[in-house]
């Protein structure tokens, strides 16, 4: 378990295990899409994708 001060820290730089439930609560059925576009936003340097999605 977390202290204090490391929770508060999480919370401000947005520690995604903290604001997925509410993220995922507030998003519903377009979950899936923030969680691609968030992963998408990390990868640098050229891709080379493909046109669709692949569900887990």
């Amino acid at each position: 378990m977390k202290d204090p001060i490391e929770r508060l820290i999480a919370k401000i730089t947005g520690d995604e295990s903290m604001s997925a439930p509410m993220i995922k609560e507030e998003l519903g059925a377009m979950y899936p899409y923030y969680k691609q576009f968030k992963s998408l936003r990390k990868l640098e340097g050229t891709q080379a994708r493909l046109p669709f999605l692949i569900r887990e």
